[in-house]
């Protein structure tokens, strides 16, 4: 009797703390409704490029299209109060979750905290796609490295949350006091210039008075890019860029120049009228707290990832647009340099020689010198070159008249005999 009772007891014991004590067993993952930590990030213009079409290796787009608030401008305006309500629940559209910028703008992702008790917080993560990954990432618009596909686990209520897709983690180990509130710079990251000219070379014909161009464009991006408009001193191109392709264009320039000048070419203008649109969060229906692409930033601590607050209503939040742009290439020269002979081996300044744009003469090496004129050495291999011809002759003479039926016979010797 009291060893089935024994043998009942351990399985007693164990159902009775799984019902009455499972925060004790399952303390991995906290509530994150429960918590006094209010959070969310918010997305602002750090810098523009300068906005000139003449200049090498500018770019140039409309002004009129910009959208967002600078980076500057922030700490004089927002707080968290100005982004969530709902007791720090819900993320309020609109404020600090859009930006529309050209190429080579500089975005700043900032974290907005409020809390009412003592925090150590370890670590930050950011969404930076949906869920489902394959409709599109900020990543592909802003040139954000280290990201990662780990799923986060978190819990609302007594239901476990999970959050897939592509983040962005932070290391903060910072302690947030209690009742205090303020902001974090996670990361400054660039608007990504899908082309890129990657490079070019000239070639002119003295006789004919042209200049061949050879020049290499490459779409970096995994978008298809339509209409692309080249110009280059008279000569025009307009075509479409496949995801990742590289196309050579090949001409001629009509140009009076002398073989002893230099030829000034300008630059070349590419005109990409081509935009894209990413957004890493979207937001649920009101008072929802289940659909976790609605949720716009997770912190760790105390052994647990945390959800941020939610956007709320149903629309597409923390989106990045690239804008139509024209940009510039470097000035395109042919630099004419005389070079003689004799100093081709000494010169390391590595610059342009003949209109070659890349260091070749610093390849060339000199030859090793292998023989010197020096008298006394040709003396000496001159008495070691008779001593041993001599010797040679006395030892075959020596062969010979002890050997006569081997002796070495010339044709008069055979004639005599």
């Amino acid at each position: 009797m009291y060893s089935k009772i024994l043998k009942i007891y351990p399985l007693f014991f164990i159902i009775f703390f799984l019902t009455f004590f499972p925060k004790y067993i399952f303390a991995d993952t906290q509530d994150s409704s429960a918590i006094d930590l209010i959070q969310t990030v918010g997305l602002s213009i750090n810098s523009l490029p300068l906005n000139d079409f003449y200049s090498p290796s500018s770019v140039s787009y409309d002004e009129e299209s910009i959208f967002g608030m600078y980076s500057s401008e922030i700490s004089n305006v927002y707080n968290i109060e100005n982004l969530v309500d709902m007791d720090g629940k819900r993320r309020i559209p609109g404020e600090l979750d859009s930006l529309r910028l050209p190429p080579r703008s500089l975005v700043d992702l900032t974290y907005f905290y409020q809390n009412i008790s003592d925090v150590f917080l370890e670590k930050i993560s950011t969404p930076l796609s949906l869920n489902n990954f394959s409709s599109g990432s900020l990543a592909n618009v802003i040139n954000v490295t280290g990201w990662n596909l780990d799923r986060i686990t978190t819990k609302w209520g007594e239901v476990s949350l999970y959050k897939d897709g592509v983040s962005k983690e932070y290391k903060v180990d910072r302690n947030l006091t209690a009742n205090g509130q303020g902001n974090l710079l996670l990361g400054t990251y660039q608007v990504i210039q899908p082309l890129e000219i990657t490079s070019w070379s000239v070639v002119p014909n003295f006789d004919s008075q042209v200049v061949g161009i050879t020049v290499v464009v490459k779409n970096i991006s995994d978008e298809y890019l339509n209409d692309i408009g080249y110009e280059h001193c008279g000569y025009l191109l307009k075509r479409n860029f496949l995801p990742f392709e590289e196309f050579i264009y090949k001409y001629e320039l009509d140009k009076n120049f002398k073989e002893d000048e230099d030829i000034d070419l300008s630059t070349i203008q590419i005109d990409d009228p081509n935009t894209r649109v990413e957004c890493s969060v979207s937001g649920s229906r009101w008072y929802q707290y289940f659909l976790t692409d609605s949720i716009s930033v997770f912190s760790y601590f105390n052994n647990s990832w945390f959800s941020g607050a939610y956007v709320q209503p149903q629309v597409e939040s923390f989106c990045i647009q690239r804008l139509p742009y024209k940009f510039n290439s470097p000035s395109i020269k042919y630099i004419y340099k005389q070079v003689s002979v004799d100093n081709i081996v000494e010169n390391k300044d590595n610059q342009e020689v003949l209109g070659i744009e890349y260091s070749a003469i610093d390849k060339l090496k000199e030859l090793p010198k292998t023989f010197k004129n020096d008298p006394f050495l040709l003396l000496c291999l001159l008495v070691v070159d008779i001593y041993l011809w001599y010797s040679f002759c006395i030892k075959r003479r020596q062969y010979e008249s002890k050997n006569n039926n081997t002796r070495i016979c010339s044709k008069s010797c055979k004639d005599a005999q």
